[in-house]
């Protein structure tokens, strides 16, 4: 292991003669909000100016030696650093002293010292290097900061940055002005951790996330895959730090990170036992699954295409339009009505796999299987099994005819039966999405659409009034077994409105499901019947069980 060293420094002194700092292609671009910088400064403004008060620790990894200083990429704490030179910047162009406006633009720019072999250099050298030249190392350019083009997210962040620090900054007298600036480069902490080695630097980076901090597992995996040592060639890793970055601003942080466990899954078809980042080092690239570097980005750089046109475009079967309208309304009633997220896994794999060759017929019966199993009962860990099973039945497929012949679908459909059909459907977690199925078969599928449905309605109350015609056409034991049963249920579409919901029949069909279950083919065949009553129920019971292909089980 590379030397390892550690300091406790004030920001006055890190951003001296000695301390140069990049942020390196792999690092994700200024991301902080109004909302980030707003807490600093309240806190920065609410510290007590007599005591140091700690910024915290970035860690740094020494790559070149400068005349007598070094320069270090920042491996943790960019955001932070980044930050901290916008509010020198506004500081060095509102404070009137000039002694004070030359010692804070030090902060910012280094001039020539041939004395002390420093060479003319920034202090940091971000991601956006014309704009922060432009508008932040340059003297009294944040006042123009209005005119500045903006060209993505993270030139509108520092913008909104380099505004709030304005904004707050412009209340303080100069006085007030001179102390805050002195107390930022003197009484300001940071402990910074530096090490000439990159992995030195990155089992650092792991061990701080271990402990807590908010760092993510997919950018240490996108450092790991841009080091210097996997892609050597510099604009090399430049290009594909920006498909990266690319990729995250397609699909947003949440989703992109989530595709990585999405990945995870596929390729090892197993539980997770380990930390994300672990097992991508241990099961992948140590097995030589996948090559770090180029190869890996790319790779999921095509599982992000495939998350894209299947579940956010929606973009396959476009020239067929009965394939396509099938696909994108069941997908849709996954989307909204499955709250886990382990069935993704497996349509990713398949069109990376087959592309669209029979994927509407993979979706039924993968669909059919997970849902199955969940009417089922079985446990979260042996759903998690079998869909495991049906991605390595993938993997050995050859075509799609072959997976389809397999036993992986199976489940048991008497069973099945029996719980749909079950006196209490509508305490299970999934009588929402059995209903939307419903609505789906019973529709045409013409056209593309989304069930929207807010709530579940009985058409016998739970409770209907003593006095009311429900207590005239239902026994007790009746009630008992139809209110809660599949037969007595509708989606609506608009929310419950309880004071109409215990009507009589009629005037609860004409005055309160009318207006509530518009565009949802299931519930409106309720409105065809002039009754309510245990026959029609049973009736309902046999047509639901035809569409399930149950009828004769």
């Amino acid at each position: 292991m590379a030397t390892i060293t550690g300091e406790k420094v004030p920001l006055g002194k890190l951003f001296a003669d000695e301390f140069f700092f990049t942020i390196p292609d792999y690092q994700r671009p200024y991301s902080w909000k109004k909302e980030n910088c707003d807490q600093l400064f309240d806190d920065l403004d609410n510290a007590d100016k007599e005591k140091e008060y700690f910024f915290g620790t970035i860690i740094l990894q020494e790559v070149e030696k400068i005349g007598n200083g070094r320069k270090y990429d920042i491996i943790d704490g960019q955001q932070r650093i980044t930050t901290i030179q916008i509010l020198f910047s506004v500081i060095r162009d509102l404070v009137d002293n000039a002694e004070y406006k030359k010692n804070t633009q030090e902060l910012i720019y280094q001039a020539p010292n041939r004395m002390k072999n420093i060479p003319e250099r920034v202090r940091l050298e971000t991601k956006e290097k014309a704009l922060f030249k432009n508008y932040i190392q340059t003297e009294n350019k944040t006042k123009d900061i209005a005119s500045m083009v903006i060209e993505n997210d993270s030139h509108l962040n520092i913008k909104v940055a380099v505004e709030t620090f304005h904004e707050k900054l412009s209340t303080y007298s100069q006085t007030k002005l001179e102390k805050f600036a002195g107390f930022l480069s003197q009484n300001c902490i940071v402990v910074y951790v530096s090490t000439e080695s990159f992995d030195d630097a990155y089992r650092l980076f792991v061990v701080t996330n271990d402990r807590g901090l908010q760092l993510r597992r997919i950018d240490i995996l996108k450092a790991q895959n841009l080091d210097p040592a996997t892609i050597k060639d510099v604009e090399e890793r430049k290009e594909y730090s920006k498909k990266w970055e690319d990729m995250e601003g397609d699909l947003g942080s949440e989703e992109f990170e989530q595709l990585f466990f999405y990945i995870r899954t596929i390729e090892t078809k197993e539980k997770a036992s380990e930390d994300l980042l672990k097992e991508f080092t241990s099961l992948v690239f140590k097995t030589n699954k996948i090559n770090r570097g180029k190869d890996f980005i790319e790779y999921v750089e095509e599982y992000k295409k495939i998350y894209l046109k299947l579940f956010i475009d929606q973009n396959i079967y476009k020239n067929d339009k009965t394939n396509f309208v099938k696909f994108s309304n069941l997908i849709n009633i996954m989307i909204d009505n499955i709250k886990s997220s382990e069935w993704i896994p497996s349509l990713l794999f398949y069109f990376k796999k087959f592309n669209e060759n029979e994927f509407p017929q993979f979706l039924s019966m993968f669909e059919n299987k997970f849902v199955g199993d969940w009417v089922n009962g079985l446990s979260l860990g042996k759903r998690n099994s079998n869909t495991y099973s049906i991605l390595r039945e993938i993997e050995k497929s050859t075509t799609p005819s072959q997976l389809f012949k397999s036993d992986v679908f199976d489940f048991n459909a008497e069973r099945f039966k029996s719980n749909i059909i079950a006196s209490d459907f509508y305490t299970e977690p999934y009588s929402k999405y059995i209903l939307a199925k419903l609505d789906y078969m019973i529709g045409e599928n013409s056209t593309q659409r989304k069930i929207i449905a807010s709530s579940i309605e009985h058409v016998l109350p739970q409770n209907p009034k003593a006095n009311s015609d429900w207590n005239k056409t239902f026994t007790v034991e009746e009630k008992e077994k139809w209110t809660n049963h599949i037969s007595n249920l509708v989606l609506l579409s608009k929310r419950k409105n309880s004071s109409a919901s215990n009507l009589d029949f009629k005037d609860k069909k004409d005055k309160y499901l009318c207006e509530r279950i518009t565009d949802l083919p299931s519930s409106m065949k309720v409105l065809k019947y002039d009754e309510w009553n245990p026959i029609i129920l049973k009736e309902r019971e046999f047509e639901i069980l035809k569409l399930f292909n149950l009828s004769s089980i």
